[in-house]
């Protein structure tokens, strides 16, 4: 399959174009990805606790293993391994958890 068959590798409009490389800053996505930054700055500031990093560590380290390593990666890109469909299931829902998009959109 080459770029022109791909759907995300076609040209969106005049301004954008993935098969050139031409990248066009959105004033609109910087503000929201600095608003979160702000937020999670002052409001971990403001709520710090050992056991809720902690927390966050595992969560983390479960989502992004388990799931977009091993779930998304190797399980459905590569078809390294086999399992249980239900363990298929928890991994790609793990990698969805972790914030990677759906399984139909990481191919």
């Amino acid at each position: 399959m080459n770029a022109a068959e791909t759907p995300r590798m076609l040209r969106q409009s005049e301004r954008t174009n993935p098969q050139e490389g031409r990248v066009v800053w959105s004033p609109v996505k910087s503000l929201w990805f600095i608003s979160h930054v702000l937020v999670a700055v002052i409001g971990g500031f403001l709520t710090y606790r050992y056991d809720a990093v902690l927390l966050s560590f595992v969560f983390f380290v479960t989502t992004m293993c388990l799931g977009t390593s091993i779930g998304f990666h190797r399980l459905l890109v590569h078809r390294s391994f086999e399992c249980p469909r239900w363990l298929e299931s928890v991994f790609v829902y793990l990698g969805t958890v972790g914030g990677m998009g759906g399984p139909f959109g990481f191919l």
